[in-house]
């Protein structure tokens, strides 16, 4: 049952003697505007003179409880008063539910309300714009209006955003329920259907507050601001159960949009008399105490003339006023435009702003100015750890998480901060904050202009600087608890309110180069940003944020953006691209803030290094690696990259030049150090196993004698081989990624078998005497069973043309020949149903040969590609189906000039030539063409075939063009 139809009932059961004992019981305390003996006007007048409403409950609960009146029910009489309790106790819950909580110092106002109630209740209007001047209270009209109706209420914080996808994003967030939240949605267009989706399927009545949007209003984007609205309120259903309640510093409904859904109205400064009764309400309201304030009629109609009627100014003199220590007299002196200098030229919520602020104790000042380093809203965990830096050293330790609260209600009853009781979404918060933290402080848009024009004055410059050192202790906890544990396990609200910080933290980055440097979780971002799943998106997004930048002279935050975009083109694979970005980022380095910005200059290493590795310009790569774990020891943490994964391609570095033992001790300390972390991956205990058999293979080409040491290193690898696949399925992992790690093990049996079969059966360093055969057999076995499984997961997992997908197919089928010729040579009669099933396979392949486009796909000069034509072909013809093969060969000759190769003197060649397996001694086919994952297991597991390279400077003109890429040394 809602107010009104308790009214209703009421107001049935009332007698005339009822009204008349109600009427004296209120006369010392109320001013009624009727004099009937009316029952329903009675209480209309009543409800008028006690808002907001939990208030209206307040007064009919005491009057009625001394009216003693009853009403009669099946289970016997109860007390009308306890009727309206139980009434007033579900409604305050529910205002609590709903974030929205009637002001007591509301006043005033009514025929803006009325506009209000009339505009929600007509069906024809999908939404209303409150604009209006700063101060003037349109928030608090919006709130007052929300609190007076039975509706379900969303508000949703647009304060300080300044793009469409911003604002669209941060509304459908709030808005979607927990079971949506993982759904992707990359565009404008996505998001924009997304939040049509949500108001036209809710089914309750519903208001959604979009609070302040003057950024998107007052910019470049304001036109597109406007058409999207226009927009949405135009497809919202005719039924639709939302309304949307808009604040606004301008007007929204201009040159003709909205075609009549939106209804706009336009506040003012209070009446005069209406102000001069919000002053004198506020003054004597003092926690239920005797107001001790003497204020007269003449000194009242001066103050709320001083204060241009603004209700922000006048609720900030009635408490200067509360506080005791100035006099309405001295307070008038004070707001006199002209009479001191410094607030001649100032409106007059200035000036009472700065009287208050004067009046304060100096602690007090502190923090409200270093609240200025929010850009939005915050919580009292995060105002806990600004406040904590303020504090004298000797003292900081004692100062708690209460004595900040406590500072925070003090600013509150001054009305220099805001609150907002969020704690309805106590129940979809699953980690990483407290229920107790989910009000949310803000600073009136006046108040926030007046401290950050405090905190760049010299006298508190210091107190600036500790407030964002505080931020950051508390941005770095946060954001390290979401990189340990992952995005998915936190709430939709949680991401919405680390996504508001991440806008103080880049704020703070980027004008205070030097605490920037200390930061190191500033990866949380990406964390956010790697939501857009599809790079292309991803890459947009980085564009926007960079020209952004750029346009505001932010030149660290414009270089950050533009590296993550080189980042996002190394994934796609675009080398070219990546590199004109970095020499692009790298012309910023001559200001001094880049120059010498360590997190930077570990993000640009990384980058270029990445470059070097994938172009095979080892000597480049490996000086971008180093100077990047140059970098990152300065920073001592972590800025967009780990210690670890820099180790990981040091060693991958190492590995590709063939030093494999170097290799392995870089990989290695990656291992240690993800261990020492509790954060091990299945790619770094992979890299070691690999660099282990590269070990054993590199020993079998010299023909050094075997040793114990071939089986030390073999157990090893395959210890760690399996130790990777348990981390991955333990993490859930069955996608590509598992895949590599199988083929990556099949290697290792593969190899294992190359070491058992080259040495004489009382040499062979792995097995005991006797069992070579058995062993030889098993290690084929399981590689060929691994593969098969990696088959199946690149099949359904990599895309159409993936080239990790032909190099298994490939692989699988030079083991299945392997097998088939080993049982062959044991004279046992398997062999036939080995080398079938590798035709099988090459059949597989000769399909995705001829449908890969000329643009993707395997290079011809791949090992992969080479291993295919000279070591599984010849399975054909040892099955005799030439036909087979003179299709496939012509298959492969079409690929060839497909990718801009000639046909070459073998292609011309029919299937005469005999062409069998590599022996050991020579190098495998498989040998060394597995390149490694170094820190992301994203990159392929196939690489092309390497030379054996010398660590010495090539002086060659093509390796001096290769490495153009600038170094910031250079600069």
């Amino acid at each position: 049952m809602d107010i009104n139809e308790l009214e209703l009932e009421l107001s049935e059961d009332l007698t005339q003697d009822d009204i008349e004992s109600l009427k004296l019981l209120t006369k010392e305390s109320l001013v009624l505007k009727t004099d009937d003996n009316d029952a329903k006007r009675f209480l209309t007048s009543l409800r008028e003179c006690c808002t907001p409403l939990e208030k209206y409950y307040e007064t009919l609960e005491n009057l009625l409880s001394k009216l003693k009146k009853t009403v009669s029910f099946s289970c016997g009489e109860v007390y009308w008063s306890d009727r309206v309790k139980e009434h007033r106790i579900k409604y305050e819950t529910w205002l609590k539910e709903k974030g929205i909580q009637g002001n007591p110092n509301f006043f005033g106002r009514k025929h803006y309300l009325e506009q209000l109630e009339s505009g929600l209740y007509e069906r024809s209007i999908k939404a209303i714009c409150i604009c209006g001047l700063g101060g003037l209270g349109k928030s608090a009209l919006a709130r007052e209006m929300c609190s007076r109706i039975a509706w379900k209420i969303k508000k949703v914080e647009i304060r300080a955003k300044d793009t469409i996808k911003e604002f669209l994003t941060t509304v459908v967030i709030n808005l979607m329920t927990h079971s949506d939240q993982r759904k992707p949605m990359l565009t404008e267009a996505d998001l924009t259907d997304s939040l049509l989706s949500i108001l036209n399927t809710e089914n309750e009545d519903t208001v959604v507050i979009l609070d302040d949007v003057d950024k998107l209003m007052g910019s470049s984007n304001k036109d597109n601001f406007l058409n999207l609205m226009h927009d949405i309120v135009c497809r919202m259903n005719p039924d639709s159960k939302v309304k949307l309640l808009i604040t606004s510093r301008v007007e929204m409904m201009v040159e003709g949009r909205f075609g009549g859904l939106m209804q706009e109205i336009e506040l003012k400064s209070m009446e005069q008399r209406e102000a001069e009764e919000l002053l004198q309400k506020t003054v004597c309201m003092n926690s239920g105490q005797t107001c001790h304030v003497t204020l007269t009629d003449s000194q009242c109609s001066t103050l709320a003339h001083l204060c241009g009627c603004s209700p922000q100014a006048l609720l900030v003199v009635a408490d200067l006023m509360r506080q005791g220590d100035l006099q309405p007299d001295d307070i008038i002196s004070r707001l006199q435009p002209g009479k001191l200098k410094a607030t001649a030229t100032l409106p007059p919520v200035h000036r009472c702003l700065q009287e208050m602020f004067i009046a304060l104790p100096g602690d007090m000042q502190n923090c409200l100015v270093s609240l200025s380093v929010f850009d939005s809203s915050f919580d009292a965990e995060a105002a806990y750890f600004v406040f904590k830096e303020l504090q004298p050293k000797e003292s900081r330790s004692q100062y708690a998480e209460e004595d900040a609260k406590f500072d925070l209600r003090c600013l509150i009853g001054h009305h220099l901060v805001e609150f907002e009781d969020y704690s309805i979404y106590s129940n979809t918060v699953t980690m990483g904050y407290k229920k107790s933290s989910l009000g949310r402080y803000s600073l009136h848009p006046l108040v926030k202009n007046f401290a950050e024009g405090k905190a760049v004055e010299e006298n508190f410059r210091n107190i600036t600087v500790k407030g964002m050192n505080g931020f950051v202790l508390f941005f770095e906890q946060k954001a390290k608890e979401i990189h340990k544990q992952g995005l998915g396990v936190f709430s939709v609200v949680v991401q919405q309110v680390m996504s508001l910080y991440l806008r103080t933290y880049m704020k703070i980055a980027v004008n205070n180069p030097c605490t920037s440097e200390k930061m190191s979780t500033i990866m949380v971002i990406n964390i956010f940003i790697e939501n857009l799943s599809d790079l292309s998106e991803r890459i947009k997004y980085l564009a926007e944020a960079q020209k952004k930048a750029e346009g505001t002279g932010d030149v660290i935050t414009s270089c950050y953006r533009m590296l993550q975009t080189a980042r996002c083109y190394l994934d796609l694979e675009q080398y070219d691209e990546a590199e004109a970005i970095c020499k692009q980022a790298s012309l910023l380095f001559q200001d001094d803030s880049v120059k010498h910005n360590f997190p930077i200059q570990t993000l640009y290493h990384y980058v270029c290094g990445n470059i070097f590795y994938k172009r095979e310009v080892y000597e480049g790569a490996f000086h971008s690696f180093s100077e990047c774990k140059r970098c990152l020891m300065n920073i001592k943490g972590e800025f967009d990259v780990s210690l670890d994964d820099v180790e990981n391609f040091i060693g991958s570095v190492y590995f590709s030049l063939r030093q494999y033992k170097e290799a392995e001790k870089h990989f290695s300390i990656a291992h240690q150090r993800q261990k020492s972390k509790g954060n091990l991956t299945p790619v770094t205990c992979a890299n070691i196993a690999k660099a282990l058999k590269a070990m054993c293979r590199d020993k079998l080409y010299k023909n050094e004698h075997p040793d114990d040491n071939f089986k030390k290193l073999f157990e090893r690898a395959e210890t760690l081989n399996s130790d990777a696949l348990d981390i991955a399925t333990k993490n859930g992992d069955f996608s590509l990624n598992r895949a590599k790690l199988l083929r990556d093990f099949a290697d290792l049996y593969q190899a294992k078998f190359e070491v058992l079969q080259s040495y004489e059966e009382e040499n062979v360093p792995l097995v005991r005497i006797g069992e070579k055969s058995s062993a030889c057999k098993r290690c084929l076995k399981d590689a060929s069973k691994l593969l098969e499984e990696a088959v199946s997961i690149a099949k359904k997992r990599a895309t159409p043309y993936h080239r990790f997908k032909f190099d298994c197919m490939v692989f699988r089928a030079f083991v299945l020949k392997e097998l088939g010729e080993y049982e062959e040579g044991l004279c046992e009669g398997n062999s036939s149903q080995y080398f079938e099933e590798a035709a099988r396979q090459v059949n597989d392949l000769s399909s995705l040969l001829s449908s890969t486009p000329h643009n993707e796909g395997l290079d011809p000069q791949e090992k992969s590609f080479l291993t295919l034509e000279e070591d599984v072909l010849p399975i054909l013809k040892k099955l005799n189906r030439s036909m087979d093969l003179e299709r496939i060969r012509k298959i492969i000759i079409d690929y060839k000039k497909k990718h801009g190769m000639e046909e070459s003197e073998s292609d011309r060649d029919t299937s005469d030539e005999d062409c069998g397996a590599p022996s050991p001694q020579e190098c495998s086919s498989f040998s060394d063409s597995d390149g490694l994952s170094p820190a992301n297991e994203n990159v392929d597991s196939s690489s092309p075939p390497h030379k054996l390279f010398k660590w010495s400077p090539d002086n060659s003109e093509e390796t001096k063009k290769r490495n153009e890429i600038v170094s910031p040394a250079n600069h």
